[in-house]
């Protein structure tokens, strides 16, 4: 009887746990997807602010080169690999300078 009531007491105590970080994430969940949660205002002032459109432009534009040179990284003789590179990383510096002088003035 008392490794039966012991069993129980571990069980809803487990049950209990599980419970409550179940809880806790679907919380969390809520307020960072829900309709006031930080998530959302936060895309809403990327899309309000133009800046911010160029600046998430330069990062795909940098994720989209990364890509590429770990694709073309496949091929070591390959002299597309090193002016792929060498043009997304002035492009870049362009746009970069671009912004800041948006910024700045």
């Amino acid at each position: 009887m008392q490794r039966t009531m012991q069993e129980t007491k571990d069980t809803f105590v487990s049950l209990l746990v599980v419970i409550c970080i179940v809880a806790g994430l679907v919380g969390a969940v809520f307020y960072t997807f829900g309709p006031d949660g930080w998530f959302l205002s936060m895309l809403h002032g990327l899309m309000v602010n133009a800046n911010s459109w160029s600046l998430v432009g330069l990062v795909a534009v940098v994720a989209v080169a990364i890509g590429g040179k770990r694709w073309l990284d496949n091929h070591p003789h390959s002299v597309i690999n090193s002016l792929l590179f060498g043009a997304v990383a002035v492009g870049g510096l362009v746009v970069l300078l671009q912004g800041f002088r948006t910024v700045v003035s």
